[in-house]
C-alpha cells in the first residue's frame, strides 16, 4: 500500500491566476539561505549562493497562461575531474504554457500532443507556482559535468583532452586489455 505525500517545493512562490492585474503580472523572486540550501540538496550541488528569477504570468486566452522569465544564481558544484568546486553563475531565460485541467484527462492517462502550440503542463487550481518553475530550469540548464578549469588527468598520465591512439599504432584501449589477456593484439 502506497500512500500520497504532498512534498512542499523549496521555493514556493504561488501566483493566483485568478488575481492578476489586467492580463498579465510581473513579480521579482529570490530565494532565502534556507531555500537556497534546499535547493542545493534536492539538486546534489555543493552549494547556492544566489538565485533570483523576474517572471511575467500572462493569460493567452480563456484558461491558458504563458509564464516568461529569467533566472539568475550563483551555484558551486564539484569538478567531475579534481573533485575541486567549480562556482558557475547561471543566467537563463525559460518560458513556459500552462493550461488550466479541464478534468477531460482520465487517472492515468496522458494527452500527448506535438502542437507547437499546445499547453506544457497543466495547471491543477489557480496557482501557478513561478518559484518552482524557475527551480525546474536551473535544474535543466546546470552542466552535468562541471569541470574546474585547471583541471587535468596528468595524475593519470593522460591530459584531460588527449585522443586515445588508434590500434594499428599498437596502442589504445584494446592494446592494455590484449597485455592482460597475454594476447598480442
Amino acid at each position: 500500500m502506497t500512500k500520497d505525500v504532498a512534498v512542499e517545493p523549496e521555493f514556493a512562490r504561488p501566483v493566483r491566476v485568478d488575481k492578476l492585474d489586467g492580463d498579465e503580472m510581473t513579480v521579482t523572486i529570490e530565494a532565502d539561505s534556507v531555500e537556497r540550501a534546499a535547493l542545493a540538496r534536492r539538486f546534489e550541488l555543493d552549494g547556492i549562493d544566489a538565485f533570483s528569477a523576474t517572471v511575467t504570468v500572462s493569460r493567452e486566452d480563456a484558461g491558458t497562461f504563458r509564464v516568461r522569465g529569467s533566472l539568475d544564481a550563483d551555484v558551486l558544484q564539484t569538478c567531475v575531474v579534481s573533485l575541486e568546486p567549480v562556482a558557475t553563475h547561471v543566467h537563463e531565460p525559460f518560458t513556459a504554457l500552462l493550461k488550466i485541467d479541464s478534468g477531460e484527462t482520465r487517472p492515468g492517462e496522458v494527452d500527448v500532443s506535438l502542437d507547437e502550440d499546445e499547453a506544457d503542463d497543466l495547471l491543477i487550481g489557480d496557482e501557478i507556482d513561478v518559484g518552482e518553475l524557475a527551480a525546474q530550469q536551473l535544474a535543466l540548464v546546470l552542466d552535468p559535468y562541471p569541470r574546474h578549469p585547471d583541471a587535468t588527468l596528468a595524475a593519470y598520465g593522460q591530459p584531460i583532452d588527449s585522443t586515445l591512439e588508434s590500434d594499428a599504432s599498437g596502442g589504445g584501449p584494446f592494446a592494455v586489455l590484449a597485455a592482460l589477456r597475454g594476447k598480442p593484439n
